[in-house]
């Protein structure tokens, strides 16, 4: 009997989100969760291009009482390569943050401001890369520093997840016998509890093996749930599985 290896790796959905360019509008419930119907979205997505033969394009994103919520100017669509400044609003239409990026990366000072105006965060940027960082109280005053964003984890940590999917997924026999490989990728969503909901196959191998897949993953505890400026959010999270036989 042939004996399998099998590769469990997470990733961000900046990685995944390369692979498909986005459509005219689009419809948003959570943080990165795209959605069809319209009535239980709480943002939209307007897309428009340069002209007819450029890959530059703008996305505006609106509130679903229509006002802006984010401007984002690309200089490649296809490849999502942020190229310009992004602008974030509260919906009350005070200015929420600033980002500039030069192809793609992050460059120069990320700001963030309380709807008063004054600055709740500098965060500064070379080349894509953090390189310091500042938060303020409301008053003006230094406060702890934390993270703009942080990406749910399993409760334990990157090993933990590993280890946990290693652990409980096995290669079914039916896909073994026909020797099929390759990788299955499972989007989840993390509430802003941690909870894994909504569960589905994004990228399909076979029936067997993507039932294995839905089947570990619905068995995983609690995340630590995904925080934006220091708040709890709902975020879409991606789980490649990959089955190799030797």
């Amino acid at each position: 009997m042939n004996r399998f290896i099998l590769f469990v790796v997470f990733v961000t959905f900046a990685c995944f989100a390369n692979q498909s360019i986005a459509q005219d509008t689009t419809y948003y419930r959570h943080y990165f969760e795209k959605v069809q119907d319209p009535s239980i979205a709480t943002s939209y997505v307007l897309l428009s291009y340069e002209d007819a033969d450029s890959l530059r394009a703008s996305e505006t994103t609106y509130f679903m009482s229509d006002k802006i919520k984010q401007v984002t100017p690309y200089s490649n669509i296809k490849k999502r390569e942020q190229h310009g400044v992004v602008s974030m609003f509260y919906e009350s239409g005070e200015l929420y943050s600033t980002q500039r990026y030069v192809q793609g990366k992050e460059e120069g000072i990320h700001h963030v401001y309380y709807k008063n105006g004054s600055i709740k965060r500098e965060d500064h940027y070379k080349k894509g890369k953090l390189d310091k960082g500042n938060c303020f109280t409301e008053s003006g005053a230094d406060t702890t520093y934390f993270d703009f964003f942080k990406m749910p984890q399993l409760i334990g940590g990157d090993q933990k997840m590993l280890e946990f999917m290693a652990k409980n997924t096995k290669y079914p026999p039916l896909a073994r016998e026909n020797g099929i490989q390759g990788i299955v990728v499972i989007s989840a969503l993390i509430t802003e509890t941690g909870a894994v909901e909504n569960l589905r196959v994004l990228k399909s191998l076979s029936s067997e093996l993507d039932a294995e897949c839905i089947r570990v993953v619905s068995l995983m505890p609690d995340f630590e749930p995904g925080e934006m400026d220091g708040e709890p959010v709902a975020v879409q999270y991606y789980l490649p599985f990959r089955f190799s036989l030797r």
